[in-house]
């Protein structure tokens, strides 16, 4: 007989489907839906891990609890500076015509998150566009380079005029910058080519306490959650802890790194087939091998 969580599992995953198509259809509702949807699924993602094993052992099920809840507030906390970004430090617009920009000394801080925006709201047709930009600040330089891309598809109605549609916008590049030293920031654009506009935005904001840390955090919590899978399985507790919470943890890595603003509902479709492929595919690999060398262990 199936428990109460398991027949709530299926109309929660059918009511993410029909969000997602929803918000494919309508471009007004498409942010909105985006937004709810990168804070919920992975609170749904680290309950559909731990419910399984709310009757398990006290031990499996504290540690269970403990990597949920880890993974849980990491998670967040990462998705949620996408949704509710924080003022930027300082902003700047970058040109081939201006290369050249400073920022105002930030203060004492020398970790930084870098977020460099291309500008497709205006412009028509599929575009790739690549960037290098260089950030001097007390002689010390680095480095930074990311891709903004649009596709486009055009759509027949049923008159058989052909109406033409944004499908996919990857217009924001998110990366973590160590500036040590004092004073402002030189922000040079040594390279802009491609066939997408020729303008770009640079936004400065503070980092996180601990940002670097936070993907070796994720990375641990998988790490034990394999082990709390496998100490459930050998208390005769069958589970998929390791592929839910490894769905959470690929999502919270990789949806900052490819998200935009102009497209966030389709940022996070491509971001949830990595986690779901990646994260809840690979994890439920893992998971089932383990469970069965450690059954056949157990009846040697």
């Amino acid at each position: 007989m199936q428990s109460s969580y398991e027949r709530l599992r299926l109309p929660v995953l059918a009511a993410v489907v029909v969000i997602l198509v929803a918000g494919a259809r309508y471009e007004g509702t498409q942010a909105l839906e985006a937004e709810l949807l990168t804070l919920l699924v992975p609170l749904a993602a680290v309950a559909f891990g731990f419910l399984p094993l709310r009757h398990a052992e006290r031990g499996p099920r504290i540690a269970a609890a403990a990597v949920a809840l880890v993974v849980l507030l990491v998670s967040e906390a990462e998705l949620g500076r996408l949704v509710f970004p924080p003022e930027p430090l300082a902003r700047v617009s970058l040109s081939e015509a201006n290369r050249d920009q400073t920022l105002p000394d930030p203060g004492a801080r020398t970790d930084f998150e870098v977020e460099t925006r291309g500008s497709f709201e205006n412009y028509k047709g599929s575009a790739d566009e690549r960037f290098v930009i260089d950030l001097e600040r007390g002689g010390v330089h680095r480095e930074i380079e990311g891709r903004f891309e649009k596709s486009s598809s055009v759509r027949v109605s049923r008159r058989r005029a052909p109406t033409q549609t944004s499908s996919h916008t990857v217009d924001d590049d998110l990366q973590t910058v160590s500036l040590p030293g004092s004073g402002p920031i030189h922000a040079h654009l040594t390279a802009l080519s491609g066939s997408g506009p020729r303008s770009l935005e640079l936004n400065l904001r503070g980092t996180l306490p601990g940002e670097r840390l936070l993907a070796w955090v994720l990375g641990a919590a998988i790490a034990g959650a394999l082990v709390v899978g496998a100490l459930a399985v050998r208390g005769g507790e069958k589970n998929h802890f390791v592929a839910w919470i490894a769905i959470a943890a690929v999502l919270a890595l990789y949806l900052p790194h490819h998200f935009s603003r102009s497209d966030p509902l389709g940022a996070l479709v491509g971001s949830l087939f990595v986690a779901g492929l990646g994260g809840g595919l690979g994890g439920w690999g893992i998971s089932a091998l383990l469970g069965r060398w450690l059954t056949r262990d157990a009846h040697a």
